[in-house]
């Protein structure tokens, strides 16, 4: 039996963990309830890109009377407006309704009896959730990317020609950036909850759970110290790319991420050896 070097064996670990990734990616795309939700979110995140670029155009035409938005909104400058409307409709979706979707997707996998076939067709359960995490990377930025492009379509199309000298390809790119961050870390945040509880409806209640505490402000009043906790809360001058009162750096918001990121993957990580032990 030929004894095989590292670099070959290296290179084996990566073939073969490139066709689990693919694998996983497939099984994914092969489930007609993701298409369905992908369209859904895609409406919405269309009509929020025109809903956003009709307040801009009419607040910077001086037609306040239209749009019912906050007196600070009506006082920003042009470059800060385009920049929101660039960020607003692909962070609206990413992080609304994104995360809703991949638990409904994800937790199909145990519902229909596709994860006891994937964990028949590959043994060793390092690489099988290390596939299910790259997997879950890619689609979630693909979709994230194609929200972004589709917005940025629609503001050079329909933004005023002022409004339009603003729009740069460095600023796409760099809030494009900052919404793939957020994505990638509630998706992972949804993989853990599936993970745990292996159904959707108690996957969708976490989720919700955790959006609720996060944008109606409920988590302030009951736990003021963890209210910097949570990515919507402690990341949001991270998102939006400048720190208004009461929030905290940029920093902090890019850090927390990553950290929370590197828990999610910990956590999946860790309930899959503890289901390993079992069995």
């Amino acid at each position: 039996m030929p004894i095989l070097t590292l670099p070959k064996r290296r290179k084996m670990v990566t073939l073969m963990l490139n066709k689990i990734i693919k694998s996983e990616c497939y099984k994914v795309l092969s489930f007609p309830l993701f298409w369905f939700g992908i369209i859904f979110v895609f409406g919405i995140s269309i009509f929020f890109s025109i809903q956003n670029i009709q307040a801009i155009n009419a607040m910077f035409s001086g037609n306040f009377a239209s749009v019912n938005l906050e007196s600070n909104i009506l006082s920003e400058t042009p470059a800060i407006l385009v920049r929101d409307a660039i960020l607003s409709s692909p962070y609206q979706t990413s992080v609304l309704f994104l995360p809703i979707l991949i638990a409904l997707v994800y937790a199909t996998e145990y519902q229909f009896g596709q994860e006891l076939q994937s964990q028949l067709l590959i043994t060793n359960w390092q690489k099988r959730t290390t596939g299910r995490i790259i997997s879950l990377f890619v689609i979630v930025s693909i979709v994230t990317l194609v929200f972004a492009i589709v917005n940025c379509l629609l503001l050079f199309i329909l933004l005023t020609p002022t409004l339009k000298t603003f729009l740069t390809f460095f600023l796409v790119g760099e809030v494009t950036l900052r919404v793939l961050l957020f994505s990638v870390v509630l998706g992972l945040l949804s993989l853990v909850f599936v993970t745990l509880t292996k159904k959707s409806i108690p996957s969708l209640v976490l989720i919700v759970l955790l959006l609720i505490l996060s944008l109606t402000g409920l988590l302030g009043i009951l736990a003021p110290d963890l209210n910097n906790i949570l990515p919507l809360l402690g990341a949001k001058s991270f998102a939006f790319g400048r720190v208004e009162a009461g929030q905290t750096s940029q920093l902090y918001g890019f850090l927390l991420l990553l950290i929370e990121s590197v828990l999610s993957c910990s956590m999946i990580y860790g309930i899959e050896w503890k289901k390993e032990q079992r069995c």
